[in-house]
């Protein structure tokens, strides 16, 4: 049996896996951040109290799509002004700062509440964003025993999950509003190793998962006594999924 070329496999050792992009995944919530039981209390005591224009400070992990995700939240009824807390302020972490650290870092709502509260927010939006593609050979792999066919054949299917997940709260009282987790699967069969199919998916389902959250939070400021909560949440859940 004739070996196979060692440079036949770079197609295939270099396109398959996974890709996992997750900015938020070098943070976690401070379990230092306790409470004492008046705060417990106060929270249960707490109302929400949306009224008239509303200033809106966001804090999203994700540097790449902060332009539309502020864009979509100044679009918001009632919306006067946005503000993007700093990641410097909260978590420390400079502009150029991309590794993720070996420990998660820290995050303390408290700590987002009080820098919305210094930009005179009454709302803040937490925003957390990520996908991951999968990249498997099917039965065309078969051909990478030849060198030419290897870079030309259809032998790779991926399957691409987005998330984006979005927490409203009043700047104020803490009281939340809602917690929206919306969702979109998808996959293409028969790449290349060129292909960028899988990657123009997750921008297909960045735009539903956003306008998604958009269309969830438009309910919560849209009027006196915001929406429900969990009818919100529930409703962010089950977005319309994007075409494979």
């Amino acid at each position: 049996m004739t070996p196979r070329p060692a440079f036949a496999l770079l197609p295939l050792l270099a396109a398959c896996g996974a890709t996992l992009y997750q900015p938020g995944r070098g943070v976690s919530f401070d379990p230092a951040d306790q409470v004492s039981d008046d705060e417990i209390r106060s929270a249960f005591g707490a109302r929400p109290q949306l009224r008239g224009p509303m200033r809106v400070a966001y804090f999203a992990f994700d540097d790449q799509h902060a332009t539309e995700l502020e864009r979509s939240l100044a679009g918001l009824p009632r919306v006067e002004a946005i503000y993007r807390i700093p990641e410097l302020l909260v978590l420390g972490k400079r502009r150029f700062e991309q590794a993720v650290p070996r420990e998660a870092q820290p995050l303390s709502i408290r700590q987002l509440r009080l820098q919305a509260a210094r930009a005179h927010c009454q709302l803040l939006v937490v925003v957390d964003y990520g996908y991951r593609i999968d990249r498997s050979v099917n039965g065309w792999v078969a051909l990478n025993a030849l060198v030419l066919p290897a870079f030309f054949a259809p032998f790779l299917d991926s399957e691409v999950e987005s998330y984006m997940d979005s927490y409203v709260i009043d700047v104020k009282n803490g009281y939340l509003y809602g917690q929206f987790n919306a969702r979109e699967s998808g996959e293409k069969k028969r790449l290349t190793v060129w292909s960028d199919a899988d990657e123009k998916l997750v921008a297909a389902q960045w735009q539903a998962l956003l306008a998604a959250t958009k269309g969830t939070l438009d309910k919560v400021v849209s009027g006196p006594g915001a929406a429900d909560p969990v009818k919100a949440a529930d409703s962010a859940a089950h977005p319309a999924p994007v075409g494979g």
